[in-house]
């Protein structure tokens, strides 16, 4: 009865301090603006290979702490990114991405940009792409439609341009 005192202790000490690193944590920087994005789909030459929305609708609140950007949007997690405010106006620029296994052979790397090149009190502006290309050392050409794949091109991109326009806040 003991042991099973001790390990119910332990397991109770054990999630509660799950709990806490799991807790919300502070968003680093200062809010500069919340804002509705929409943007059409301007090329997609990837094919069915990326199945491109026609059009993009996210909610944003972007915040800035130095030069490092956040973006946070209660859909995903946040991404963090840099901005580039030697040029004018300055540019804010995220990136994410990863590796992901086709087949035998074959894993194909996605990266996802978003650039903005306008953030103000007006509003904000820019660009997001997806690009697809095989990983280093990938056969991947059973992937092209010339040969019976989804992909009518690789290395391809889809590319939206996005406006957002300000709104109230969302967090």
């Amino acid at each position: 009865m003991r042991v099973l005192g001790l390990f119910s202790l332990l397991l109770t000490i054990g999630l509660a301090g799950l709990g806490l690193a799991c807790a919300p944590q502070d968003v680093p920087g200062e809010v500069v603006g919340t804002y509705h994005f929409v943007g059409p789909l301007e090329v997609n030459e990837c094919g069915s290979g990326f199945p491109a929305t026609d059009s993009l609708d996210m909610r944003v609140e972007l915040r800035r702490d130095l030069t490092m950007g956040v973006w946070r949007s209660p859909q995903a997690a946040i991404s963090y990114g840099v901005i580039e405010d030697d040029e004018t106006p300055e540019r804010w620029v995220f990136e994410a991405g990863g590796t992901y296994p086709a087949y035998e052979g074959c894993a194909f790397v996605q990266e996802e940009t978003i650039e903005l090149d306008s953030v103000d009190d007006d509003g904000a502006s820019g660009t997001t792409v997806v690009r697809i290309y095989p990983s280093s050392g990938s056969n991947c050409a059973a992937s092209l439609a010339a040969l019976g794949g989804p992909f009518l091109t690789l290395p391809c991109e889809a590319r939206w341009a996005i406006e957002g326009e300000p709104i109230d806040p969302i967090f």
